[in-house]
């Protein structure tokens, strides 16, 4: 049973009030397996079956009803597999399973919570669409909840890049119209499922997947629709700002079918194993086979590109120039043979750097994951975790990191917490790295900018809100949070026109006080002052 295209079923309640009429029910696997043993104890049959209600397709258990006694034993098996057989807590849905028709029991109560936030930019008329749309997903969410056994996150309060929730067993995030941090892209979208995503039939600009991250899923046409990263589910177009009557329900209702089957799919999928020296060298020798092609072409695509849009003229005859320069590098015969002949030095010499963990080959690139790293500054060192540095088969360079250290969960002073890296001064000498297939030079110097090229004053997030190494974690919390605590109050204290000393003084006045009740009551006395002096306005 296809759930792309089976209809939303009703739901029945004559089971749960007489079942003799029934031979069993069935219940979401999620529910009843851990009570398997419990089931065939109590001597009632069970069988896992594939079966499909609302539009998704999932394991379910077949419970028997076979004795002359169906009432009883339909309470004794809701007792063992829910803990109660209290009917107001239940729903019945008609689900199918083969040929038939079965009842499927479900809780009546849904784990929901729908995050949303206005855009500023927003008409009366899109914040009222928008309201409209999420009462009637609000319906399709509380179905997944129920059959799916999960508490469900739908955030609604931005879209772009944004990275992964921490995963929390049986908690859903599902972030529209958004894609994780990474190699990112962006495309126009008309069609989803077949149907249209503007209601007047035009195309919508809509995210790609991110290169090299988690599971990507797409519809019976190929198009790529959903992206799921652990427990995060992105969909990867937009089910807001476009809402429209004819078919933006149908098309969200499958969007979460879609990404609960990719979730459970990649939960049987194995991570990707260390690359091989041979492996590495393999495919990176492809890689260089077929970049003259891709940069053929994008000269061809970038000469129509001039003739179409003239004020653009300038921008894409340098690029040009560029890509000839780059397509006449790799034509000459000697520089093919020295990346050749690079390459398993490369290898050996990014596999040597003891902040290399492992280097894997995933989605047309490589991903290097680092030890945990650190950034001395100002004579303390800053626990900043673990990182994977991406590189494409065409030498574009991305950074993020799985599980930042920073309590507000941003990556590094210099990765915006949803967005890229900025490199800075590093960039051109990266760019050029990765793009001349010189592998080991683009890692290096990534991980010279990632340790070495903190800049204090360029930096929107200091590095002091970072836990220093070897820091415990509640001493790092209350560090930061008194750190925020003084800055918010320097910012009211400003508000109210009120002129104070920097909260570094005050915390440096207090300091000396802890330092100085050693030294006697005099000495108290001055730091005493000292705060008083720091504190005057």
């Amino acid at each position: 049973m296809d759930p792309i295209i089976l209809d939303l079923f009703p739901h029945v309640t004559k089971f749960l009030e007489d079942p003799s009429e029934s031979s069993g029910f069935l219940v979401p696997s999620s529910y009843a397996e851990p009570k398997l043993t419990d089931l065939k104890a109590a001597g009632i049959a069970t069988k896992t079956v594939t079966c499909a209600a609302s539009s998704h397709a999932f394991e379910a258990v077949r419970v028997s009803l076979k004795g002359d006694q169906p009432m009883a034993e339909l309470n004794t098996a809701l007792q063992l597999i829910f803990g109660t057989d209290d009917r107001a807590r239940f729903e019945t849905m008609l689900c199918v399973a083969g040929k038939s028709f079965h009842p499927l029991v479900v809780p009546a109560a849904a784990k929901v919570e729908i995050h949303d936030k206005r855009d500023e930019l927003e008409t009366e008329k899109e914040f009222k669409l928008r309201r409209i749309a999420l009462a009637e997903y609000d319906k399709m969410l509380r179905t997944l909840a129920r059959l799916s056994g999960l508490e469900v996150h739908f955030h609604a309060e931005g879209s772009g890049v944004r990275p992964p929730y921490k995963d929390v067993p049986g908690v859903v995030h599902i972030i529209t119209n958004a894609q994780p941090p990474g190699q990112i892209s962006a495309r126009y979208l008309g069609l989803a499922f077949g149907m249209k995503v503007h209601e007047e039939g035009l195309s919508v600009l809509a995210n790609g997947p991110t290169k090299g991250r988690g599971t990507v899923v797409k519809d019976q046409f190929g198009e790529a629709l959903v992206q799921v990263l652990g427990n995060t589910w992105y969909l990867l177009m937009p089910t807001l700002s476009h809402f429209n009557w004819q078919t933006s329900c149908l098309i969200f209702d499958r969007l979460l079918a879609l990404a609960w089957k990719g979730s459970r799919e990649a939960g049987g999928t194995k991570a990707p194993k260390p690359a091989t020296r041979k492996a590495f060298v393999d495919e990176t020798v492809k890689w260089t086979a077929e970049l003259p092609v891709l940069i053929a072409a994008d000269i061809v695509n970038l000469e129509r590109k001039i003739e179409e849009a003239q004020r653009h003229i300038a921008e894409y005859t340098r690029s040009k120039k560029e890509s000839l320069a780059m397509l006449e590098t790799f034509s000459r015969s000697t520089f093919i043979k020295e990346v050749h002949g690079r390459l398993p030095k490369d290898f050996a010499a990014i596999m040597h750097d003891p902040n290399v963990a492992r280097l894997t080959i995933v989605d047309d690139g490589f991903h290097v994951e680092t030890a945990p790293l650190e950034i001395l500054h100002d004579g303390k060192r800053y626990a900043m975790g673990a990182f994977t540095i991406r590189v494409s088969k065409r030498g574009s360079i991305s950074v993020w990191s799985e599980a930042p250290t920073h309590k507000d969960g941003i990556p590094h002073p210099h990765i915006a917490k949803d967005g890229g890296p900025c490199f800075g001064n590093a960039t051109r000498a990266i760019a050029e790295a990765g793009g001349e297939q010189r592998y080991a030079d683009a890692v290096r110097y990534v991980f010279r900018w990632l340790t070495e090229g903190y800049t204090h004053a360029l930096a929107a997030v200091k590095i002091d809100e970072w836990p220093y190494v070897g820091e415990t974690p509640d001493h790092y919390e209350t560090r930061w949070l008194t750190a925020k605590a003084l800055e918010d109050a320097d910012v009211e204290a400003a508000k109210a026109g009120i002129r104070v000393r920097p909260v570094s003084a005050i915390a440096e006045a207090v300091g000396k006080i802890v330092v100085d009740l050693t030294k006697g009551a005099d000495a108290e006395d001055s730091a005493e002052e000292e705060v008083s002096d720091a504190t005057d306005a």
